[in-house]
């Protein structure tokens, strides 16, 4: 039995519009933590009326998106898949350097003993360092895979960010 962690519990805002589905165990699958659920939890936050609420739904959330498990929501699904199934398929050493680390694509990547993985976050405990994205404490050329998403557009200046981002990202290196 997996017991899951604190850091995991659904809010009561995480179940708001929960309805019931068959009890077809395959309907929603969640790659990132492999877990297999009759139903995801809505996702989102409530949006003011605007031209695309029918294609959301009448609060603005999206409707069984989020994981109940890891709390994956579709991004984090896409990224985990496309991390899976291109990047790191060759099982070759790489040394990735992940900013405000998704916690279930953060499990999954440091369990995988041919990635160095670095988490950073300014202010998270649950990384390997506490940094700004603007003024980086690795060196030129140190990683080969960056991982920088749902984070530029919360900075100030993102076209000194992103230039931190390159210095630190391997010649050839993903991003």
């Amino acid at each position: 039995m997996r017991i899951l962690p604190q850091r995991y519990h659904p809010t009561a805002d995480d179940l708001t519009g929960l309805v019931s589905h068959p009890s077809d165990f395959t309907r929603n699958y969640c790659i990132v933590c492999q877990s297999r659920f009759r139903l995801f939890t809505n996702a989102g936050k409530s949006v003011p009326e605007c031209e695309f609420q029918d294609e959301i739904t009448s609060s603005g959330r999206r409707p069984y998106s989020k994981c109940v498990w890891c709390r994956s929501v579709e991004r984090h699904r896409f990224l985990w898949t496309h991390l899976s199934t291109q990047i790191l398929k060759e099982k070759e050493q790489i040394r990735l350097l992940h900013f405000a680390p998704l916690p279930g694509i953060q499990d999954r990547l440091v369990d995988l003993p041919y990635v160095d993985y670095v988490g950073v976050d300014l202010t998270k405990q649950n990384v390997d360092a506490n940094c700004d994205i603007a003024n980086l404490p690795f060196g030129d050329e140190s990683f080969d895979v960056v991982i920088c998403s749902h984070v530029l557009e919360h900075v100030p200046e993102d076209v000194k960010e992103m230039s931190e981002l390159y210095r630190t990202l391997k010649q050839g290196g993903l991003h």
